[in-house]
């Protein structure tokens, strides 16, 4: 029992937090401008520095990239899995199979495994969760641009775009340049 309360503890002020979130948006406390704002600010820059820095003093041996090709390969089946149900549900939704493949680690995941283990831990799903952003970055985000609600509007995009907006995407960007300088040794000299 004591080990129940012992994680509420952890966790309940995140739980706190989100529920602050939920009162300040019904009440209108906060504009979505500000929102909006807070949000670009956290995706864009603190949780891209928060991975670059977790991967950067993170000491990366063969049995992570084993273990981010095994996350990518359940996540592919995964996403195959959506296509399936989506069949045996007849359901029209265009997006349905891509809810299999998307586990939203970090927005919501980070700061909840950060709470229970600490953030000398956080490295451990980071390392999960880099197999699922790189499918996140290549099959999702190119399986996305083909659907749409309405039909009519959905433009192909080229390879060559996809890798574009892989580059100009925070948080890849950051993942990958951390695991790089890593992999480099240049992680002791700038920690």
């Amino acid at each position: 029992m004591s080990e129940i309360i012992l994680v509420v503890l952890k966790i309940l002020p995140v739980l706190l937090l989100i529920g602050l979130g939920i009162w300040l948006r019904k009440h209108s406390f906060v504009k979505l401008e500000a929102i909006q704002g807070i949000k670009k600010i956290v995706m864009d820059i603190a949780l891209p520095a928060l991975l670059f820095v977790t991967f950067l003093q993170t000491e990366l041996k063969s049995e992570v990239f084993l273990l981010s090709i095994v996350i990518f390969v359940a996540s592919s089946i995964a996403f195959g899995v959506g296509f399936v149900f989506r069949r045996v549900q007849k359901t029209a939704n265009p997006f349905y199979p891509s809810l299999f493949a998307t586990f939203l680690t970090g927005p919501f995941g980070f700061p909840l495994f950060i709470a229970y283990f600490g953030s000398e831990n956080f490295y451990r799903l980071a390392i999960l969760d880099v197999g699922n952003s790189l499918f996140l970055f290549t099959v999702m985000t190119v399986f996305l641009s083909t659907v749409s609600c309405d039909m009519r509007s959905v433009q192909k995009q080229s390879i060559s775009t996809h890798l574009k907006n892989i580059t100009k995407a925070p948080l890849a960007v950051s993942t990958f340049l951390g695991i790089l300088f890593s992999i480099l040794g240049f992680g002791t000299p700038l920690c």
